[in-house]
């Protein structure tokens, strides 16, 4: 009764993304009277053609319809197109019947901004989202249709898209520089075995190349079961078996962080006045490592006799801290914080120069990632459960309205969804109604590495989601409620 758009496909769209769906019984009888029918006609020639065009239109709405509710349609649905060619044939017949134009019911949508990502004129046509967003955005990694890029995503902010060769990261915030990944051979001494292997890091061209590298080794034992490598007694010295791990580039050339290993050991380098040092070697069961913009890194990992452990890199120095449980995931960044998902239905926080905290959960959340201010954890079982962290966890539920598997994002403590269909993007903010805006084209929000809606990046001004736009990668920006 009080359509959230004066256009019916944009109507059409909000009323589709709330969570109670239309009843379809209603609908089919009503499309079925879209058409004319039979009867004696105007005998003005310039009518009856408008009113042809109209049937057609109609006939285009029901065979639509069909499909929209029978699923045959797919991504590409046929039915906002055809409603709003049915408005336009309409509207053409009133008017050469010299009718007076039919004000349509509702408002007006304001417009979101798509901000294409492209490597020159090159769109990005895969992205992959492997990380979680911390303070002030996250890197990810995709491709063009001819090479492989990374990209930083500041939200605000012009996307960063700069070219990478396989295996190789470039440093945050400073892209001019980077390290690549070299190959691991096995190295059989007697009956035990090792991996072998270096980096290259050094200045970056545009293409990645590093021209005058400096060489970084590693040197790992491999552990006797579960490898590809202990599984095959064959593999002879010399023979490559994989390729070193770079797990994060920091910093600059004057003053920077490389982290990068092999099987069970781990490497800490710093690059000092434009020298690359290796300066520790960490034995490990397994280790994560996530960066912020800001060229902060959070490095986790857990030993051999399984005690975990946590280490802040930043500008003038680290913080490190024995943890007091295990970890499943990568950790995010606030401006001042690390968080990490524990296994204890739990999230753990350290650094800022203040305690470790253990933070309670009451039940099993998967982080989706750091703003500024907050942690923000979700429950991969129902989707609309969500909890926004601070000093604590406070649980909270998507706002109804939304769809369940709205991306969210927080704004001062408050949970933001927001979904999009057929080329509306919708905005529920605790306690504020909803807000709604046309889109140039469909876009359709991406998902991350775990099949959930990835989350939104936020400044506190805009808030940009990573979506799909006509198989190109695009980031929609829309002002924060």
């Amino acid at each position: 009764k009080s359509p959230g758009s004066a256009k019916t496909s944009e109507a059409h769209a909000i009323r589709e993304m709330a969570p109670d769906p239309w009843d379809r019984g209603k609908c089919t009888p009503i499309v079925s009277k879209l058409s004319r029918g039979n009867g004696d006609d105007t005998g003005v020639d310039a009518v009856e053609a408008a009113w042809n065009d109209l049937d057609k239109a109609a006939q285009k709405t029901a065979l639509a319809f069909v499909q929209h509710v029978d699923g045959s349609a797919g991504a590409e649905d046929p039915l906002p197109g055809a409603l709003d060619a049915l408005d336009a044939a309409r509207a053409k017949l009133r008017s050469v019947a010299e009718m007076p134009a039919n004000q349509q019911t509702g408002a007006v949508l304001p417009s979101a901004q798509m901000v294409p990502l492209v490597d020159g004129k090159d769109p990005v046509t895969s992205v992959e989202v492997t990380s979680p967003p911390s303070a002030h955005g996250v890197v990810l990694y995709g491709k063009t249709g001819s090479r492989e890029i990374q990209i930083s995503l500041s939200p605000g902010g012009n996307p960063s898209v700069t070219r990478v060769g396989p295996g190789s990261m470039r440093s945050v915030p400073d892209a001019t520089w980077g390290a690549t990944a070299g190959d691991l051979t096995l190295k059989v001494t007697g009956s035990k075995r090792d991996s072998v292997g270096e980096l290259l890091a050094g200045a970056m061209d545009a293409e990645g190349v590093i021209a005058t590298p400096t060489k970084l080794a590693v040197t790992s034992p491999i552990p006797p079961t579960g490898n590809m490598v202990s599984d095959n007694p064959t593999l002879k010295s010399g023979e490559r078996i994989g390729s070193v791990t770079v797990a994060a580039v920091s910093g600059t050339l004057n003053e920077g962080t490389i982290i990068y290993g092999a099987f069970q050991s781990l490497v800490v380098a710093h690059a000092k006045a434009n020298v690359l040092t290796p300066a520790t070697t960490l034995k490990i069961d397994n280790a994560l490592a996530s960066s912020d913009l800001d060229g902060r890194v959070a490095l986790v990992w857990t030993t051999p006799d399984k005690v975990s452990h946590a280490t802040l890199f930043k500008t003038g120095g680290e913080e490190s801290f024995e943890l007091p449980a295990t970890f499943g995931a990568q950790p995010c960044l606030t401006t001042d914080r690390v968080w990490l998902p524990g296994n204890e239905h739990e999230v753990i926080a350290f650094g800022g120069g203040r305690p470790l905290d253990r933070v309670q959960l009451p039940s099993f959340y998967e982080l989706q990632g750091c703003t500024a201010d907050t942690a923000i954890v979700r429950n991969p079982e129902a989707h609309r459960d969500v909890a926004i962290c601070t000093d604590k966890c406070r649980t909270v539920t998507i706002p109804s309205g939304a769809p369940e598997y709205a991306n969210v994002t927080a704004i001062k403590g408050k949970l933001v969804a927001i979904a999009s269909h057929d080329g509306v993007v919708g905005v529920w903010a605790e306690d504020k109604p909803p807000v709604f805006y046309t889109l140039p084209a469909r876009a359709m929000p991406v998902y991350d590495r775990r099949s959930a809606p990835a989350m939104a990046l936020t400044d506190g001004k805009v808030i940009d989601v990573i979506a799909l736009s006509d198989r190109k990668y695009v980031v929609v920006r829309i002002p924060a409620p």
